[in-house]
């Protein structure tokens, strides 16, 4: 069981691991740095097969606070580690924080991330989704083409998967949510 507690020191955040069955925390995750004052590490935590994501929507990336990150955890030798970081492809928006990290869902055949403060098409907090492979490569960068500010596309993101109980399915869906 994996705990964000992301208002922890300072917003900066941890993440515990609890053993259910030995009722006790058998690991903690510090908030990996970004240099900000606030990171919200543990704010959104979601798995899927052996892989572990666990978002700081506040995370500092390119001098701006709240611009998000979003990191990858595998478990190796019985810890569990980082593996990589996700950031936005092309980030770095100076006048106002994107909030990447801010949703967060995955499937066999990748990764989607919220970001529904980004500006898009020049549109204050327009908001975007990001598709990643899963193995963290940028693969689309999608907003809901409406050119509408304050949507704030990628507020909510859920996937789907193709299954043997819908084998006429043509694979995995995503549905990103707007303010």
């Amino acid at each position: 069981l994996w705990i964000g507690t992301p208002d922890l020191n300072n917003a900066v955040g941890q993440v515990s691991i609890y053993d259910i069955t030995a009722g006790s925390i058998v690991q903690t995750l510090a908030a990996p740095s970004s240099g900000g004052p606030v990171e919200q590490f543990g704010e959104i935590i979601t798995a899927f097969a052996n892989t572990v994501i666990v978002s700081a929507p506040a995370a500092r990336l390119n001098q701006t606070d709240g611009e998000g990150a979003v990191h990858l955890y595998g478990q190796f030798a019985g810890l569990w580690q980082r593996t990589s970081t996700l950031q936005p492809p092309g980030a770095g928006n100076t006048a106002r924080a994107d909030a990447f990290g801010y949703s967060v869902a995955m499937s066999t055949n990748g990764i989607f991330v919220g970001a529904p403060y980004s500006d898009a098409a020049g549109h204050p907090t327009q908001g975007r989704a990001y598709r990643f492979s899963s193995q963290g490569a940028p693969m689309a960068i999608v907003d809901s083409g409406r050119g509408a500010a304050f949507d704030r596309f990628g507020s909510a993101i859920a996937m789907s998967q193709k299954s043997s109980v819908f084998p006429n399915s043509r694979g995995d869906h995503a549905i990103v949510g707007a303010f």
